[in-house]
């Protein structure tokens, strides 16, 4: 099948995939599966660039750009790359600020806030756990001691 089969264009609303992007004629592929599958093709993402270049929208294709090889870096998508997205395309007065709601933008920003913090405070359960550990193996190792010292009498 051509993948230009699966897209329609009309003058009002732009560009369209049709639901039975799939298998089979399958409609079970949600708007964002579509997406997806759509915003793989590097074609489709330069249309887009283009597109929004000239609406002076750029970031927006830039953004999910981004966050669409931040998702596919298995295992390589780290709370510093999550953050420089954030800094780059989410806070207020970014150099590349995306155009969503107040409330979308500030939902964002404190679900980043929370898995930061949940993060410091996983980390700092680990350690004291271990000078917890630590702490009992030199007290075992001292108590060691003290039997030997006393098997010595």
């Amino acid at each position: 099948e051509n993948f230009d089969d699966h897209l329609s264009v009309s003058p009002k609303t732009g560009l369209h995939a049709h639901q039975h992007l799939g298998k089979r004629g399958s409609s079970s592929h949600t708007p964002m599966k579509i997406f997806n599958t759509m915003f793989e093709s590097e074609i489709i993402r330069g249309y887009l660039r283009n597109h929004c270049e000239e609406s002076f929208d750029s970031e927006t294709v830039d953004f999910c750009t981004e966050v669409f090889h931040f998702k596919r870096d298995d295992g390589q998508a780290t709370l510093e790359r999550a953050q420089y997205i954030m800094n780059r395309y989410i806070i207020v007065d970014a150099e590349r600020q995306i155009n969503i709601s107040s409330n979308e933008r500030d939902k964002t920003i404190e679900l980043l806030r929370s898995i930061r913090e949940s993060i410091e405070e996983e980390k700092k359960d680990r350690q004291k756990r271990r000078e917890r550990l630590k702490s009992r193996e030199i007290n075992n190792n001292n108590n060691n001691i003290n039997d030997d010292d006393d098997d010595d009498d």
